[in-house]
C-alpha cells in the first residue's frame, strides 16, 4: 500500500474540513513512521497502531538530513564576533555606518581600521582560521565554509539534501572541527518548533494550538472565517509534511538503487 490522503469535503464547514484534516495530518505522520520502520506500509499493522508520532522524534533515512550549530561556550563567542550587529567588531571609527564584521570584511576591511582591543579579537579569529590576512587585507579563509556558518546563524537550520559534494565536504570539515553538528530527524529542531507553535501546546504556552482546538471540539463556537484562517493554516502543515516526506522517499530510493 503507499502513502494515502482523503482530503475534506469542500462542501462541508471550514470548522468539520479542519476535524478531518487533523486526522489525515496525523495518519500521514503514522504511515511515515511505519514504512521507515518496516520499509513497507502495512494496512494491518497501521489500523492497529495506537500511538501518534511525535514530529519532534521522528528519524530521517539520512543520518545527515541537517546540520546545525554547536553553540559551546566558545563557538558562540565566534559566532558573535562574527555575525552579530552587537559585536564589537561591528564598529569601525573611522567609517559611519554600522554593520557586522561579517558585512564588513565583504565589502572590504582593513586590520587597520581597528582599534587594538578589536584587533585581539580578530587575532583569536585568524587563529581559529576562519579569517586571514592579506597584507593588511581582513579576508575570509574559505567564504563558503563561513557563508554556511552566517545561514545557520541566521536561520538555525541548515538542509544538506540537494547539496552539491563540495558543500558536503565543507559541512564534514565544520562538524569535524567542532562548529556544527549534524541531525537525522524528519523535522529540523526550528521546524518542530514551528509546528508545535502551531499545532499544540507541548512546546508554547501562548501557541495558537489549532489541532486541539479542532480535536477537542471546544472551539466550535468561532465563527467561520476563524475557522478557514486555521484550516490554511494546516493545509500549508500537511504540504510541508509532504515535502519533506517525499524528500525522504527520493533518498531511500536513491539509496536503494545504490545496493
Amino acid at each position: 500500500m503507499g502513502f494515502r490522503f482523503h482530503a475534506s469535503n469542500q462542501d462541508s464547514s471550514f470548522y468539520e474540513r479542519g476535524k478531518c484534516i487533523i486526522s489525515e495530518m496525523d495518519g500521514i505522520l503514522d504511515q511515515y513512521e511505519l514504512f521507515f520502520k518496516t520499509g513497507k506500509i502495512d494496512p494491518e499493522l497501521l489500523e492497529i497502531k495506537s500511538s501518534i508520532p511525535s514530529y519532534a522524534t521522528l528519524k530521517s533515512f539520512n543520518e545527515k538530513k541537517f546540520i546545525k550549530l554547536n553553540n559551546t561556550s566558545n563557538n558562540s563567542a565566534l559566532f558573535s564576533a562574527l555575525f552579530s550587529d552587537q559585536s564589537p567588531l561591528s564598529f569601525i571609527s573611522s567609517k559611519i555606518e554600522h554593520k557586522t564584521f561579517f558585512k564588513h570584511i565583504k565589502e572590504g576591511v582593513k586590520i587597520s581600521d581597528f582599534d587594538e582591543y578589536q584587533i585581539k579579537q580578530i587575532s583569536i579569529l585568524i587563529e581559529k582560521n576562519l579569517i586571514k590576512l592579506s597584507n593588511d587585507l581582513i579576508e575570509f579563509t574559505n567564504f563558503q565554509e563561513i557563508n554556511i556558518l552566517y545561514e545557520l546563524w541566521k536561520s538555525g537550520t541548515y538542509c544538506l539534501y540537494y547539496k552539491d559534494e563540495l558543500t558536503l565536504n565543507i559541512v564534514e570539515n565544520l562538524c569535524e572541527r567542532g562548529y556544527c553538528e549534524y541531525s537525522n530527524k524528519l523535522f529540523s529542531d526550528l521546524e518542530a518548533s514551528y509546528l508545535s507553535y502551531i499545532l499544540d501546546d507541548k512546546k508554547y504556552g501562548n501557541g495558537l494550538r489549532i489541532r486541539n482546538k479542532f480535536s477537542h471540539g471546544k472551539y466550535s463556537y468561532k465563527s467561520e472565517e476563524e475557522h478557514q484562517k486555521n484550516y490554511l493554516e494546516l493545509l500549508q502543515i500537511v504540504v510541508f509534511y509532504v515535502i519533506r516526506i517525499n524528500d525522504e522517499l527520493e533518498f531511500y530510493k536513491s539509496k536503494l538503487a545504490n545496493i
